[in-house]
């Protein structure tokens, strides 16, 4: 049950260059055999058949990874369910589309004369073969550079990892926020409608506002004549020079006005909950202070919002503390009541009846209730001395007021009251500038050194920095149990051990370009960032499932006994998968490039993803071609023997060096 959401289509433009990637395999297949000779059918069929394997492992490898993340819990599970579905729909018609509609199209409608063609950009691809194939030559005399520069790589990774800044959800400038306002208890309602129509014009003053929209008597589930609120829309980013979190700021220091509580924060974000970030309020540092006493509660929340506001790179510190609520209560003077003859709950019966009312029972009409409520007409009482004139008892001929039962009495009672598993709740929100974990553990540090808490009472940390842990955790074991499938399909594929963990090192490869991408490009770390990391473990090992394939297929289908042969097959067969391994990463790469530059409102959430993927493919398919192969060399006695050999003898060939070795490839290269 997937809907077309922005997730969705996300999704889709994500899979966008994954769509042609089987295909691109496919066709360069059939190409080939066509340039060797073989009619449209036979083409058609044997090219197929030569990568039929190969694709359908590769596809599986990339399924592979989307099952884990289905697993994923909470908000990221929410989001990357339909991410991963539709993204796993897509390559699965690709595969069934490269393997039934490609050929019949391949043997209609290719022709072998479409390749004696040489176009400038044909002889350009010539080139780049010639000069890998020249370049491969040389590391396989090298093969210590290839174990120095995958050491390298993980030192970088991890160097790298610890760099970058972390959040739960990257900011998206959403284009409008809301300011609560809370005016002294007992405000009355005109009162605060003059103060936020104050406040609407000031903002409709500025030129990025273009829609104040204000609500007074009410703030979200509260309604009481101090509240009010008001959501500020901006116009259009290219229409505006400020942000929204600086028009955020702006209009914190421009309401100013003492004796009024101002809660500013930005709404939207992207089409998530909490606006800038996710859950929890984006940027902010959500604290819970837990005990058993809501007042000792507030006067804890009191003196770290103080202290806190010290610190120059905490932007806010908003607190839902208690409004204080006027009330009036009743005392009732028991020893006057017993003298009365009366009792002290028939005379709070009394009052309760005439001044908020008691049903009496129901009025029933065609099949509808209507309570029946006994109650004294409101117009009777509209001041507190009206309210003690109230009758309440009548003791012979005379009827006795409340004031004469008992005293009235002032107070400030509480207008909310949240609990946590029976345990009183009290939450600070602090918005910074900067990585929140950094800052998480300064607070942390700050509470712990200035303040003592009281027995019973304690603090957590809660809200965004909470997901952001929990969303790391679950997406590390997501990683990890794709690349426990993603090997064991490839396992499969090539009924060994060692070819599927040659393969693996590709995901270094990638890991390592994702984080220098995101790193060059000031990226944070967020849930797009790993939700693009470990989708490439699917991605790049589908360049090392074919390059693999397709070494095995040309040294084994010539029954190589030589050393030289050896050489010269391993070398075109490399020679021969370039192509389709370029194109199909530059596919997925140009795919992706719009999502990266952040085009269009809302792109700023998945720019993270799109860049993570298109820093580890770059990387991750370039060293691929030299790594790979060096490596696959490398796990056998008997190819390492063959290949040593074989740069022996070519090295004592007048001009030796690649040369040799191209000029036994160039029969099987166009």
């Amino acid at each position: 049950d997937i809907t077309l959401n922005i997730i969705s289509i996300a999704g889709l433009a994500l899979a966008i260059g994954l769509l042609v990637d089987n295909s691109i395999v496919v066709s360069e297949s059939i190409a080939n055999k066509l340039e060797s000779g073989l009619s449209r059918w036979d083409a058609a069929l044997v090219g197929t058949r030569e990568v039929g394997g190969a694709l359908l492992g590769s596809t599986l490898t990339t399924l592979g990874v989307f099952v884990p993340i289905l697993a994923v819990s909470g908000f990221v599970g929410a989001v990357t369910r339909d991410l991963a579905l539709t993204i796993s729909i897509a390559i699965t018609s690709s595969y069934v589309a490269s393997i039934v509609l490609i050929p019949v199209l391949s043997s209609l409608l290719l022709a072998r004369e479409q390749f004696k063609t040489r176009s400038v950009m044909f002889r350009l691809i010539h080139r780049m073969e010639s000069n890998y194939g020249k370049v491969l030559f040389w590391l396989l005399d090298k093969k210590y550079l290839v174990a120095i520069a995958v050491v390298l790589i993980f030192g970088g990774s991890m160097f790298l990892f610890r760099s970058i800044e972390s959040e739960f959800f990257p900011a998206s400038d959403s284009g409008e926020y809301r300011v609560r306002a809370t005016l002294p208890a007992g405000t009355q309602l005109y009162e605060t409608a003059e103060t936020l129509r104050g406040f609407s014009e000031r903002l409709l003053a500025l030129p990025e506002v273009r829609t104040v929209i204000t609500s007074i008597g009410r703030q979200r589930w509260s309604r009481e004549s101090n509240l009010g609120e008001m959501k500020v829309l901006l116009v259009d980013g290219g229409d505006r020079s400020k942000s929204t979190i600086e028009m955020v700021e702006e209009s914190r220091t421009m309401l100013a006005t003492q004796g009024v509580e101002l809660d500013i924060e930005e709404t939207g974000g992207g089409g998530f909950p909490g606006g800038r970030g996710g859950w929890g309020g984006g940027r902010g540092i959500q604290i819970s202070l837990i005990g058993g006493d809501v007042d000792v509660l507030q006067e804890l929340s009191v003196r770290i919002e103080e202290k806190l506001k010290e610190d120059r790179a905490i932007m806010s510190v908003t607190a839902n503390r208690n409004r204080p609520s006027p009330e009036l209560h009743f005392l009732p003077d028991r020893e006057r009541i017993t003298r009365l003859g009366t009792t002290t709950n028939q005379i709070a019966n009394a009052l309760g009846t005439q001044s908020r009312g008691t049903r009496a029972g129901f009025y029933r009409e065609e099949g509808r209730e209507i309570p029946i409520l006994v109650r004294v007409d409101r117009d009777r009482y509209r001041t507190k001395e009206d309210l003690y004139s109230l009758d309440v008892v009548q003791v012979e001929d005379v009827r006795v007021p409340a004031i004469g039962t008992g005293d009235f009495q002032l107070a400030q009672g509480l207008s909310r009251l949240l609990r946590r598993d029976r345990e009183v709740v009290l939450d600070l929100t602090v918005n910074v500038r900067g990585d929140l974990l950094e800052y998480r553990e300064k607070i942390r540090t700050m509470i712990e050194d200035e303040f003592v808490m009281p027995d019973g009472y304690r603090f957590e940390f809660t809200g965004s920095t909470f997901d952001i842990e929990d969303s790391q955790r679950q997406l590390g074991f997501a990683f990890i149990f794709s690349l426990f499938l993603t090997y064991m399909v490839m396992a499969s594929l090539f009924e060994n051990l060692k070819d599927p963990l040659v393969i693996m090192f590709t995901v270094p490869l990638a890991f390592f370009g994702s984080l220098a991408f995101l790193y060059m490009t000031g990226t944070t770390l967020s849930v797009p960032a790993y939700i693009g990391i470990v989708i490439l473990v699917g991605i790049v090992v589908n360049n090392g499932i074919v390059l693999v394939d397709y070494i095995h297929h040309s040294t084994g289908r010539r029954g190589v006994t030589r050393s030289r042969e050896y050489l010269v097959a391993f070398l075109q067969a490399c020679k021969r998968r370039m192509r389709p391994i370029l194109l199909t990463a530059l596919t997925t790469i140009f795919s992706m490039i719009p999502l990266a530059l952040e085009l269009g409102a809302g792109s700023e959430t998945w720019s993270p993803l799109a860049r993570s993927v298109i820093g580890g493919l770059t990387f991750a398919t370039f060293l691929t071609l030299f790594v790979i192969p060096a490596i696959v060399v490398s796990m056998s006695k008997q190819r390492r023997e063959w290949v040593a050999e074989a740069l022996g003898e070519l090295k004592g060939t007048p001009g030796s060096g690649g040369t040799a070795a191209e000029g036994h490839t160039q029969g099987g290269n166009t």
